[in-house]
């Protein structure tokens, strides 16, 4: 903490990060990975936004071009992949030690403050 604000590095969460706080996996079929929502997941925004994971670069079911691939999390909580010139939003995550005390609810009336234990 410096003047009262967090100089940190910030980043996207990585998938292992989403599968670890409850966002269930898919289920493969044979042919297909079938995700399952997960809505009550507290990473669950109800809009679509990317990690900072790669799911590669491939071409997705035969289609007619190549692309680098990114995992992303969907509106219902589920991970997938998708090309990575599709337009998502983006969720800034930092990391707290374990002795920092955080406090709000990160509204613009009540914003998380940090503050050393």
């Amino acid at each position: 903490l410096a003047n009262g604000y967090v100089k940190a590095r910030t980043g996207d969460s990585t998938t292992d990060e989403v599968v670890l706080s409850g966002s269930s996996g898919g289920v493969f079929d044979g042919i297909f990975n079938y995700q399952k929502p997960s809505p009550n997941n507290y990473l669950t925004a109800g809009n679509s936004y990317w990690t900072m994971t790669p799911a590669g670069y491939y071409n997705p079911f035969g289609a007619a071009y190549w692309g680098a691939h990114l995992f992303l999390i969907y509106p219902t909580g589920h991970l997938d992949d998708a090309n990575a010139n599709n337009a998502y939003a983006l969720r800034p995550v930092i990391n707290v030690r374990s002795d920092v005390t955080v406090s709000g609810d990160g509204t613009m009336q009540n914003p998380y403050t940090f503050s050393l234990t």
